[in-house]
């Protein structure tokens, strides 16, 4: 799924209750994400991996015994709600806005064990994808969107043909190499501007805070 949850899809992971695991032993990854198509959505995945542990032994952190975490913007605070995946447990919300540098505050509430109360990120700016419908694989393919930003953006190709370029500097374009593939077949392209934000420190190890514009678009490509 998204960029900072995956990590846990190659991972030992285990699930563990909350009121077994220190703050000072937890990593949180928190992502903001807007896709242009009205609202934006606020995930965080809370893991543990206490000194002396083997390298991909994680802990996926189940909220227990009025351990709680929220998200806030504009003035509404909101619970986030328990998604049981396949390898971890997320936490999610969901907003109606996603205005440009609209600000996020993630806070991790704990009743026996200190707080995380002060990780934010503000969102950055909307743009327009401009890309063909139709290309060919054997020419280089011209991305643009609007640009005006000073935050990074990376491209991904997948389907019948995959490439990944970025971090990039967001000039508004550019040009994807040739790519291989046999036959007609359809490429989807992601776009997205990233910005980071400030994690709170009381998580000992660590994690990340970000907050995406994210765009999608398909091309039928021929050889």
């Amino acid at each position: 799924m998204k960029r900072a949850l995956s990590l846990l899809a190659v991972m030992s992971c285990t699930p563990v209750n909350s009121d077994l695991i220190a703050t000072s032993d937890l990593r949180a990854d928190i992502q903001v994400q807007a896709t242009g198509i009205g609202g934006s959505t606020v995930s965080a995945s809370l893991i543990s991996h206490k000194d002396g542990d083997p390298p991909l032994n994680f802990e996926s952190i189940r909220l227990v015994d009025g351990d709680q975490i929220s998200a806030a913007t504009n003035g509404t605070t909101v619970a986030m709600q328990r998604s049981n995946l396949v390898v971890e447990y997320r936490y999610d919300a969901a907003f109606e806005t996603a205005a440009p540098d609209q600000r996020y505050d993630v806070a991790l509430d704990r009743s026996t064990d200190e707080s995380a109360p002060h990780s934010f990120v503000t969102l950055p700016a909307p743009f327009v994808l401009d890309v063909p419908t139709t290309a060919s694989r054997s020419a280089p393919l011209t991305i643009r969107w609007s640009a005006g930003s000073s935050d990074p953006v990376s491209i991904a190709v997948t389907g019948c043909a995959t490439a990944h370029l970025g971090p990039l500097v967001d000039t508004g374009s550019t040009v994807l190499p040739k790519l291989e593939g046999s036959g007609t077949c359809d490429i989807t392209i992601t776009v997205v501007r990233t910005r980071t934000g400030s994690l709170d420190l009381a998580y000992g190890q660590g994690g990340s805070i970000v907050a995406e514009q994210r765009r999608t678009t398909t091309v039928s490509t021929t050889p």
